[in-house]
């Protein structure tokens, strides 16, 4: 059920056009990715751009309430998100993304997703509101 093209998660992009974030899943409603930003994302100091950040923040929280129902899996698209940044994310440097399903009302389904740095520190966390695909 993946978008193969999908800028964050696409299978069918390289790595020079797109984040490449490969979600797996660690147990029902929860999942984790590595990534190290390359040079596209960023500005020349080093830093990724905002809107790179936000998109590597998009993906695992969809994958993480896709996980939550294993015998549905059912294609998720993003409703909303809410993001804050609380430390620069670094070209080059290794980060995880990960993302967990906090609950369901209806047709909503909620996640929040963080990327961490290499000693577990918060770079930037999300809150999304997610509903099925039609």
């Amino acid at each position: 059920m993946p978008v193969e093209t999908c800028f964050v998660c696409g299978v069918k992009r390289s790595p020079a056009d797109a984040l490449r974030l490969f979600a797996g899943e660690l147990a029902p409603g929860r999942v984790a990715a590595t990534w190290i930003p390359g040079p596209a994302f960023g500005d020349d100091p080093g830093q990724v751009h905002t809107e790179h950040v936000i998109a590597a923040l998009d993906c695992p929280g969809g994958w993480a309430v896709v996980s939550a129902e294993p015998r549905s899996r059912v294609p998720m698209v993003l409703g909303r998100v809410w993001v804050r940044s609380l430390a620069p994310v670094r070209v080059g440097l290794p980060y995880v993304v990960v993302g967990a399903a906090t609950g369901q009302e209806q047709r909503k389904h909620f996640a929040s997703t963080a990327v961490c740095d290499a000693q577990g520190g918060l770079r930037a966390v999300a809150r999304s509101v997610w509903f099925p695909r039609p």
